[in-house]
């Protein structure tokens, strides 16, 4: 799953919370341009991060490694 840290209606972490609470070794891939909204909670779940701007290959290298160890 690939969720923005910040979304329109709520945090990214509260989605991704939801999905791991049915399926906790989901494969979880956060993004953000918001690198200050990146917060202790959000660092301490220990979830991949992606900073946007981000090129396509740096995307796909991540999700190839959450894949490859999930």
């Amino acid at each position: 799953m690939i969720s923005d840290a910040v979304l329109p209606d709520g945090r990214g972490l509260e989605l991704i919370s939801d999905f791991l609470d049915e399926e906790p070794k989901l494969p979880v891939l956060m993004i953000t341009g918001y690198l200050e909204e990146w917060d202790r909670q959000e660092q301490n779940m220990n979830l991949p991060l992606l900073q946007k701007p981000f090129a396509v290959a740096d995307l796909l290298e991540k999700v190839s490694q959450l894949l490859k160890n999930h």
